[in-house]
């Protein structure tokens, strides 16, 4: 059995090469990462590039300061009854998510409405309309059976980390692939080459240790047209071979050094090349599948996507925003919850500290007047000046300081007696004269009873 090998600086030390028999070409074995959540996390967000999405948010915090400050100019010119900060950022909110307003005219001033229909046609609509067109697209993308559609993404790949690359033992010890990495002076060999400098290759132990790796999906396989490697990888399902056509290798035969045979062979092999390339083109080119054919199951990668249904994982970007719209809510909600009771139990504290303090002011506050009232009453009483015994005019004195003086009653009984003949009384029940206006301080006595004028 005869094999071909790409010319090696190693092996030309040591052996002699034929006349070059056909050229080969770099195959790149990978299988696209699977569909899965990870993937699909962020899928909502996928219809704009993160710098628009930056734009837009602070295009929508600079409209709703612009209109926080020609509100409050309205409230100071007295054309708003009332003035809330946050009102006009829910405002222009709602009207990002096209829900119903109450208002007609957003502004008095017609500046603020100026800016208010920019921002409702630019913004709220234009951007909108343009992000809803897209999402479906976005949506429906799921797994892309090509991962590159050229060589030049596929090494942007590896140097993103996306994809690595794996090759099997043999292949790194005795290979031409990693030699011409080393020495190339292609332009995109070189770059691969940059790539995989900061993304090592994976050793395999062997081929098809290696295929397993890129059944993962995230592998990549290089190998050859004319390779076992190939052959064996057809047996495997939904695989993705990307041909490099930048470049073919030539292959040879080997001979012993200075072999006789190796004149007549080149020879031999300038003669058929006519029919070298029809095998190859038979056997290596047009797909042709030998060894264990598999039966690989069906997918939806020839269904139009218009045609794909959405599943939970295609869709799980827009669950994931609902999910942290109502996390937050909550966490927003636990939070005002505790800042109330803060203040309760504040305003609880400061009511019981305002009684504390406020008793004994209250109660310094009573003695203190029922003091001065004591002091006031004594002082009257002490001050009242005295009349004439006989005068009819007596000074009040309280009950609890008379004595019973027996010479200050038969006193009293006298002047009653002298006075009662110039009192006018009525017959029969004694009365005070009606409209004679006593002194102020006069006792008139009625029998055992007595009243006092003021």
């Amino acid at each position: 059995m005869c094999v071909l090998y790409q010319y090696i600086t190693d092996h030309a030390n040591h052996f002699s090469y034929s006349y070059p028999v056909t050229g080969v070409r770099n195959i790149y074995i990978t299988r696209p990462k699977r569909k899965s959540i990870s993937m699909s996390l962020w899928n909502a967000f996928f219809p704009y590039e993160p710098t628009v999405w930056i734009v837009l948010l602070m295009a929508l915090i600079l409209q709703s300061t612009v209109a926080t400050l020609v509100s409050k100019l309205e409230y100071s010119m007295n054309f708003r009854a009332i003035f809330n900060p946050t009102e006009n950022f829910w405002q222009y909110l709602r009207l990002q998510v096209h829900q119903t307003t109450e208002f007609q005219t957003p502004f008095f001033l017609q500046s603020g409405n100026l800016s208010f229909i920019l921002y409702a046609v630019i913004q709220a609509t234009l951007f909108t309309n343009l992000y809803t067109a897209v999402l479906l697209s976005a949506l429906i993308q799921g797994q892309n059976p090509r991962p590159w559609d050229s060589y030049n993404e596929m090494v942007s790949l590896v140097k993103a980390r996306e994809y690595s690359m794996v090759i099997d033992k043999l292949d790194y010890q005795e290979g031409s692939f990693l030699e011409t990495l080393s020495f190339t002076n292609i332009i995109h060999l070189r770059n691969l080459r940059d790539a995989i400098n900061k993304n090592p290759i994976m050793i395999a132990r062997s081929i098809y240790e290696a295929l397993d790796y890129v059944e993962k999906g995230g592998y990549i396989f290089p190998t050859k047209q004319d390779s076992l490697a190939l052959q064996l990888a057809k047996e495997r399902c939904d695989l993705f071979y990307f041909e490099d056509d930048h470049m073919q290798e030539p292959e040879f035969f080997i001979f012993s050094k200075d072999n006789p045979l190796l004149k007549e062979w080149n020879e031999a092999i300038k003669n058929n090349q006519p029919f070298i390339r029809r095998t190859f083109q038979k056997y290596f080119f047009l797909g042709y599948r030998t060894g264990r054919i598999p039966k690989c199951p069906e997918n939806n990668y020839n269904i139009r996507e218009a045609s794909r249904p959405l599943d939970i994982i295609s869709t799980f970007g827009i669950f994931l925003i609902a999910l942290i719209g109502f996390t937050a809510s909550f966490i927003i909600f636990l939070f005002e919850l505790y800042v109330d009771w803060q203040a309760l139990n504040l305003r609880l504290k400061l009511r019981t500290r305002q009684a504390l303090l406020a008793a004994p002011l209250h109660f310094f506050a009573i003695m203190k007047l029922f003091r001065n009232r004591a002091q006031s009453s004594s002082i009257t009483t002490h001050q009242q000046p005295e009349t004439n015994k006989c005068s009819g005019v007596q000074p009040y004195v309280n009950n609890s300081l008379q004595t019973d003086n027996k010479d200050n009653n038969s006193e009293n009984q006298a002047c009653h007696t002298s006075s009662t003949a110039n009192q006018p009384y009525a017959k029969g029940r004694r009365r005070h004269v009606q409209g004679y206006k006593y002194p102020a301080g006069t006792t008139i006595n009625y029998g055992q009873q007595s009243s006092t004028t003021f």
